[in-house]
């Protein structure tokens, strides 16, 4: 078997997705940036608490917010390794960066209150977000390797069309920061809002770039509701809004809840990720390349809940992602309602519903396509008397469905597909198949393809990234047998099967057996078609299979021979 490079223009694919692809480069891009930022650093250490410092490495101030309050655009702050128990609001241009990782810098907002607009003022109170970004950053202010936990959420009585609420326990995001390296864990909600937004991170505002960060064990459930007075808890892990369009990229998100099925009144969406894409103007949120496990919501969207509006068109592009093991009534792991949204390439497998364990894909208008494609999703379950175990469809509409095409839907609790659709009108259409996807370790949660794999090369290319979940190229070719089963060699799921070639002597098999990316150089082709004599079935290339062409090397005669009297 030999490794190829994709050889061929993929312009056909949409620009968001291309974006998707080329995420990795976006965000180590970013990432060097402040790393050649011109200003000044100003050290932080809490072992000099209580001194004030002056902000030099000899003498640094001892709580963070101080650093802050005393820096300008372009400034670092730099913080040494410690337990900082602070809330703080992040200064427009100013990156905030740990010296030794997350493992060992802690900023613990429990009990905190936030800072003021200027940075440096305390407010009243006893909760706030753990770190807090208003207006006016872009992807050039960085907050990278701190654990943040303790974060209650920030306290917003405001309008429509979010009254009420709590929004943002580990971070409260309304521009465009870069969050990367972190750990987001054990922020709860609290308070007495009828909406829990965000418990790990609450994007409002903006097109922040969330990146390599563990976001694990944060709790947006709020108290019982009433009949005439819903209560609800979206985006256990992340939440995002509709003035919003982040590129949430490579990120850990795993045992995070929104809602709780126990209390009465309530409804959850998103226990990993909730959206809520904007209008057609805007680009649209990107997940892509995250492994997204084990969160629990009690209603709509185990992992991912993708929410809208009718006349939203703003594109949802979820590409990549590993989800596994998480738990909804209506959608297992991922719930899709009027959203505009590309599901591709993803690993959706041993997730939990009641209508669809897997995926549900409900009302939508025809303006807003939804796009199921290359997706392996296996071995999801349902609750008691559920039904589409894989996917469960139900739009209400007859000028709208969603497009499912070229995924392998395998060993899904009671049915395949449900709603309105079947597993006989899927089932081997459109590219759909139902076979064993042969992970390396399913139980290990190792959804790498083995070599035999079905889902080798049998991808739509029209949609897929150009790159996997590790980062790899897409469009591989698994099988030594180029553009076959599919055009492009993309495989479904959220991993592209990578070949070691071995290199032999070549010999006309039609297989590059010497790994110089040519296959059977040096054997003989007699029409130039690019396949050799020895596997060319018609030599000459005058339509006669060779089988029955009296003379196989010559385009000028053929025919069957027959005896002459000579």
């Amino acid at each position: 078997m030999s490794q190829s490079i994709p050889r061929r223009s993929r312009a056909t694919r949409q620009s968001r997705t291309v974006v998707a692809a080329m995420s990795l480069i976006v965000v180590l891009g970013l990432a060097a940036a402040w790393v050649g930022a011109v200003g000044t650093t100003r050290y932080v250490d809490f072992s000099t608490c209580p001194a004030g410092g002056s902000g030099t490495q000899g003498n640094p101030y001892c709580r963070i917010q101080d650093a802050i309050c005393a820096a300008v655009s372009g400034d670092t702050v730099s913080v040494a390794p410690g337990t900082y128990p602070e809330a703080i609001r992040m200064r427009p241009g100013v990156s905030v960066l740990s010296q030794g990782g997350a493992a060992v810098t802690t900023i613990n907002g429990s009990g905190k209150s936030c800072t003021d607009f200027d940075f440096c003022t305390k407010r009243t109170g006893n909760q706030c977000s753990v770190v807090l970004f208003g207006s006016g950053h872009t992807t050039a202010t960085h907050l990278e390797g701190f654990t943040l936990t303790g974060g209650a959420g920030v306290n917003q009585n405001g309008p429509a069309p979010t009254p009420f609420q709590i929004a943002g326990g580990g971070i409260f995001v309304f521009s465009s920061p870069t969050i990367m390296n972190n750990v987001i864990t054990g922020n709860v909600l609290a308070g007495t809002q009828r909406q829990y937004n965000g418990a790990g991170i609450y994007v409002a505002v903006g097109s922040p770039v969330i990146s390599n960060n563990t976001i694990t064990g944060n709790r947006a459930v709020p108290g019982a509701g009433t009949s005439g007075n819903i209560t609800y808890g979206y985006g256990g892990g992340i939440w995002v809004g509709f003035s919003s369009d982040p590129i949430i990229t490579s990120n850990i998100i795993t045992g995070n809840r929104a809602g709780d099925p126990n209390t009465d009144y309530s409804v959850g969406s998103g226990g990993g990720i909730v959206v809520f894409p904007g209008d057609a103007s805007r680009p649209g949120p990107l997940i892509d390349r995250n492994l997204i496990a084990d969160n629990v919501t009690d209603s709509l969207g185990g992992g991912i809940g993708l929410n809208s509006l009718q006349n939203t068109g703003a594109r949802a592009v979820v590409t990549n992602n590993v989800i596994v093991g998480n738990s909804a009534k209506e959608g297992g792991g991922v719930y899709i309602y009027f959203d505009k949204t590309n599901l591709v390439n993803n690993t959706i497998t041993n997730n939990l519903g009641f209508l669809g364990g897997g995926v549900y894909s409900g009302q939508n208008d025809p303006n807003l396509a939804v796009n199921i494609t290359n997706n392996i999703i296996e071995g999801n379950r349902l609750e008691q008397f559920g039904t589409g175990g894989g996917i469960y469809t139900l739009d209400l509409s007859a000028t709208f469905d969603p497009d499912i095409r070229n995924n392998d839907l395998w060993n899904n609790d009671r049915n395949q597909i449900a709603g309105d659709r079947t597993d006989a009108g899927t089932i081997g259409t459109n590219g759909n198949f139902s076979a064993d996807p042969r992970f390396i370790n399913r139980a290990a949660r190792d959804f790498h393809l083995d070599p035999n794999s079905p889902a080798i090369d049998s991808a739509s290319s029209t949609l897929a990234p150009l790159i996997d979940k590790d980062g790899l190229p897409r469009g591989v070719d698994g099988n030594g047998a180029p553009n076959s089963p599919m055009p492009g060699d993309d495989d479904v799921g959220a991993y592209e099967r990578q070949l070691t070639c071995v290199p032999t002597p070549e010999v006309c098999d039609g297989a590059d057996n010497n790994c110089n990316t040519l296959i059977d150089e040096g054997f003989i082709d007699t029409d130039a078609d690019g396949q050799a004599d020895c596997v060319d079935g018609d030599d000459d290339n005058d339509t006669a299979p060779d089988a029955i062409d009296c003379a196989p090397l010559n385009a000028t005669a053929s025919g069957i021979p027959f005896e002459v009297a000579d």
